[in-house]
């Protein structure tokens, strides 16, 4: 059972990895280079994640303690204790519940490769398991075709407390791509009292970027369309705003498909505003 949503790392409950199902039969892919869903993890680079659950994970009070867990595609575990599980205690109707959130940095000696995690409790049984994702090869080659997402809002948002982790932001290596990039201008117009041409007084002069979601699966979509709705998100460390929704490929029936979103660059209109 899927236990968060609107995430790009999401967890089952169950004890096998796990995967990624359509909720209507589509037709098989003729391309073999297009594959499923996954995020990427760079070595040195943190993977910052949250498990919004609105209820709570009832088993955090569990005596033993839980320890997330590295595991190749293979099934082996290769590091039990890659990074510290911390514990988000929060109130809720009947209560206060608990969740974990975690930054992870792979060191360079994990082989290139699909992993997932599991959380685990010290007796090595496993509670959580997440969906698979990629650890890249070393080398900058992964900087062509992806970009470092970072995001987080200063409220309770999506069923994330966001206003009890002021230093916290959900960080994921995706597969996002600028396609076009074009200027926008608000301008102030009159009319030149001698000659009767018209004037530009002022100009507000925006850049906007069209970015792709390169073939996400629907629940990675799912999670592009709530990350583009927060208020803060930097793509590769640069702050963009959305302009618009985010619009996915309809006419590509299968499991994973494009999307596009236009953004505004917050660093080129603060900077390239014109006040005289």
């Amino acid at each position: 059972m899927l236990v968060n949503t609107e995430n790009f790392l999401r967890w089952d409950d169950g004890a096998a990895a796990a995967s990624i199902e359509s909720d209507i039969a589509t037709g098989y892919h003729r391309d073999p280079s297009r594959c499923d869903y996954k995020p990427l993890f760079a070595a040195a680079e943190a993977m910052r994640f949250y498990i919004n659950t609105p209820e709570g994970l009832a088993w955090i009070d569990d005596p033993n303690t839980h320890l997330l867990a590295l595991v190749n595609e293979q099934g082996a575990v290769i590091d039990t204790d890659i990074a510290t599980l911390q514990v988000h205690t929060f109130a809720t109707l009947t209560g206060t519940a608990k969740t974990f959130y975690a930054e992870v940095i792979i060191d360079g000696t994990v082989p290139a490769g699909t992993y997932y995690y599991q959380i685990r409790t010290a007796a090595a049984v496993v509670k959580l398991t997440s969906n698979k994702f990629t650890v890249v090869p070393a080398g900058n080659g992964h900087l062509v075709y992806s970009t470092l997402c970072k995001f987080r809002h200063d409220r309770y948002f999506y069923g994330i407390n966001y206003q009890d982790l002021l230093t916290f932001y959900q960080q994921f290596r995706l597969h996002f791509n600028q396609i076009d990039r074009q200027f926008e201008g608000e301008k102030e117009i009159y009319k030149e009292v001698t000659t009767g041409k018209e004037r530009t007084y002022n100009n507000f002069m925006s850049r906007i970027k069209k970015v792709e979601a390169y073939y996400f699966d629907k629940d990675a979509h799912d999670a592009a369309a709530v990350m583009f709705d927060h208020d803060e998100i930097y793509m590769n460390l640069k702050r963009y705003r959305a302009k618009g929704t985010y619009k996915i490929d309809t006419a590509d029936l299968s499991k994973i498909s494009k999307a596009e979103i236009d953004l505004y660059d917050e660093e080129f209109a603060s900077a390239n505003r014109c006040n005289t």
